[in-house]
């Protein structure tokens, strides 16, 4: 949509009345929502690994999330 009317988002607060709106509309629908196991399938170390329980993955490649609060690869 910031591409087709850019000339919608010329503010932060027009941006976030915008993002709110379009978030309302999409929260009322109720739409029932794809398993990350129907758009795509993971494969570590040669692998599927079962994806149906999860809602969200992070991929990083950094040593930790959160503005240093979140250390990932500490034991």
């Amino acid at each position: 949509m910031r591409e087709k009317y850019p000339q919608l988002f010329f503010s932060q607060f027009s941006n976030k009345l915008i993002y709110t709106q379009i978030g309302t509309i999409d929260f009322l629908k109720n739409e029932p929502k794809k398993l990350l196991s129907e758009l795509f399938t993971m494969k570590i170390d040669g692998q599927i690994v079962n994806i149906d329980e999860y809602e969200n993955i992070i991929f990083l490649n950094i040593n930790s999330w959160g503005g240093g609060v979140t250390d990932l690869w500490k034991p």
